[in-house]
């Protein structure tokens, strides 16, 4: 027999801080969702709030490590005020939207009809790779060497402390940091691996949702738009590296949704749509570098559609996505022009 260790009761407290994490930056990130876009479909508010939680973390992260004070009990005090604020400006209304939304999914389910079994089945892999990140450690090589040792020096140093090291870790050092920080924010939570399953969970979750949404946007009937979204969820690729802790599937569930957000820039120029999409541009910006060419070609084209429109909307919306990306994405390329000269160091 295997002797499983009793779990202590500061370990307990530690367990239910991280839930409560989980929970204070759920929640108001889905009111924020429903604050935005009210009048929306249920696909479109989820991938809204999936994006409003990926920027709160971010954002916090970069304002809690520039003051050195990136540590579990700031953060939770932060989102649990954040959450008290939200509920008790955007609860009442957003509480019809969340039986909407109950009842969106449900149907959409019921819509699938047999393919409900198929559905079931490709969510196999990921669930394996999830319950694997509850029981086993982290293996692989990348996890190892960069991603969860820049956020384990986050957590000790409480800032935006180097990766110690020759070598490699000089360029580690400025390989954008945004995929690493939801590995932060899990590491925080009890100063172990335990809620990196979390990440792995939350993660999949944003590229089905983001998937979903985007076919949505583009015209898809429901059980097509979940087969696209199932099809894409399942590829290897993204299956496999869903417990890898590697930041690959953060920037395909970001991209996911940002383009989601872009296409409804495009049709309507609502300043709501392009805040979303500017927000989750910059998101992907800071989270892999390889998202750079991808970013400027839907900048490009968003320019060149909105002057085509010459609408006062049009350049509105432009303004305020352009802003938003540009303050999201910043950070990462001044740290390293600060310490390097280039901006776009280690390319």
């Amino acid at each position: 027999t295997v002797d499983v260790p009793a779990l202590s009761p500061l370990d307990a407290l530690a367990h239910a801080g991280a839930a409560l994490l989980v929970l204070t930056v759920a929640w108001p990130s889905y009111l924020a969702a429903c604050r935005l876009f009210p009048e929306a479909a249920t696909a479109v508010r989820l991938a809204a709030a999936w994006g409003a939680m990926a920027a709160l973390q971010v954002g916090l992260f970069l304002v809690s490590t520039a003051v050195g004070r990136f540590a579990f009990a700031p953060l939770a005090a932060t989102t649990t005020v954040l959450t008290l604020v939200a509920q008790a400006r955007w609860g009442g209304a957003a509480s019809t939207l969340v039986r909407r939304d109950l009842a969106a999914a449900h149907d959409m389910w019921r819509a699938l009809g047999p393919w409900r079994v198929v559905a079931a089945l490709v969510t196999v892999p990921a669930a394996l790779r999830i319950v694997r990140a509850l029981v086993a450690p982290p293996l692989a090589w990348d996890a190892l060497t960069y991603h969860l040792p820049r956020a384990v020096e986050w957590v000790q140093h409480g800032t935006f402390a180097p990766l110690p090291g020759p070598d490699a870790s000089t360029y580690y050092n400025h390989f954008p940091p945004y995929g690493e920080v939801y590995f932060a924010w899990a590491l925080a939570a009890t100063r172990t691996d335990a809620w990196l399953f979390a990440v792995a969970a939350w993660t999949w979750v944003g590229v089905w949702i983001g998937g979903y949404a985007l076919a949505r946007t583009i015209g898809a009937a429901p059980p097509a738009a979940a087969a696209a979204a199932s099809a894409g969820a399942a590829v290897p690729a993204v299956a496999s590296l869903v417990s890898a802790h590697y930041v690959d599937n953060v920037a395909l569930a970001t991209l996911l949704v940002a383009l989601t957000f872009v296409l409804r820039t495009l049709a309507h120029w609502r300043a709501a749509d392009a805040l979303a999409a500017g927000v989750r541009l910059g998101l992907l910006l800071g989270t892999k570098s390889s998202a750079l060419a991808v970013t400027l070609v839907i900048g490009a084209w968003t320019c060149l559609a909105a002057l085509a429109e010459r609408a006062p909307a049009a350049r509105r919306a432009l303004a305020v996505a352009t802003l938003a990306a540009g303050v999201l994405a910043a950070p990462p390329f001044v740290r390293a022009f600060v310490d390097t000269g280039n901006p776009l160091s280690p390319l």
